[in-house]
């Protein structure tokens, strides 16, 4: 049997003549799988049948033979031709069942059966369209925080590269439902809040809950509205004010030179002598 099969090859790779059966890739019944896992193509045909040869279309758009299944031995006799599917697949006792296992991303694609028929009929061809999906992990999730221009913040929340994922937000103030990414619009009063993002794809979902205030920190680092750090920016900007002020109008609070090192006024609060500056001054 194997001589004929490999007689037939040429034939199968070929586009159906027309008026013969078609592709059947407008009706291609489609596969969900996760990556590692397998998953099985189930002809739906009723009449009896010589041999199956089952083809993958390629990046380039053009088939090649992945398999051959011969119902004649029973359970079903199959080859591998394609060496990416070496002891990967299996075949169903019947041969109306091919698995796929240990599920790779480049897996993901257009699968079609070509069927051969006694009496010399047209073979029947069915589609399949397999698409391999992720088991999401918390890992996969990202959340960014960014400022608004009215000073508000917004949570963004992705998937990352799992483009096939949708996220959310599990709380009701979210922009948008679910999408490629979730914006969490957030008002004054929810900057301490713990909120979920949640992401899902055909084969499952996941979530992390993060800490709006340790997120936004991480990014804009500690708030302005503090009231400690406020009042150091206040003591630091009046401090050069007035040094400057001095340099330009002489006035008395402004520090003397002593031996090259200047006296600070002491109603500064900044000592009596500091080390500001070890050069000979011009006189004006």
């Amino acid at each position: 049997m194997g001589r004929v099969w490999l007689l037939l090859l040429p034939l199968v790779v070929m586009d159906p003549a027309p008026g013969s059966a078609s592709s059947g890739e407008e009706d291609a019944t489609e596969v969900i799988g996760a990556l590692g896992g397998s998953a099985t193509f189930q002809l739906k045909i009723s009449e009896s049948f010589t041999f199956i040869t089952w083809l993958k279309k390629e990046a380039n758009g053009d088939p090649s033979n992945m398999a051959l299944l011969d119902p004649a031995e029973k359970p079903c006799k199959f080859t591998v031709l394609l060496p990416a599917f070496e002891r990967r697949l299996n075949a169903s006792r019947d041969c109306q069942g091919l698995q796929v296992r240990d599920l790779r991303r480049g897996d993901s694609g257009s699968y079609t059966a070509q069927i051969q028929l006694g009496d010399g009929k047209e073979p029947l061809m069915e589609a399949f369209e397999l698409k391999v999906y992720k088991h999401l992990l918390e890992a996969d999730l990202a959340v960014h925080c960014h400022k608004t221009k009215n000073g508000s913040q917004q949570l963004n929340c992705s998937a990352g590269e799992e483009e096939d994922a949708t996220v959310s937000w599990a709380e009701a103030s979210q922009v948008e439902p679910w999408g490629k990414f979730a914006l969490l619009a957030l008002s004054g009063d929810e900057e301490d809040l713990n909120v979920t993002c949640w992401a899902r794809n055909p084969v499952g979902e996941a979530s992390w809950r993060v800490s709006v205030e340790e997120t936004c920190e991480a990014v804009y680092g500690v708030q302005v509205s503090s009231p400690v750090l406020a009042v150091t920016m206040a003591v630091l900007v009046l401090t050069k004010v007035m040094a400057s002020a001095c340099v330009f109008a002489k006035w008395p609070c402004c520090p003397r030179r002593s031996r090259g090192i200047l006296e600070l006024p002491a109603h500064l609060g900044l000592g009596n002598r500091a080390d500001v500056q070890r050069r000979r001054w011009t006189s004006s």
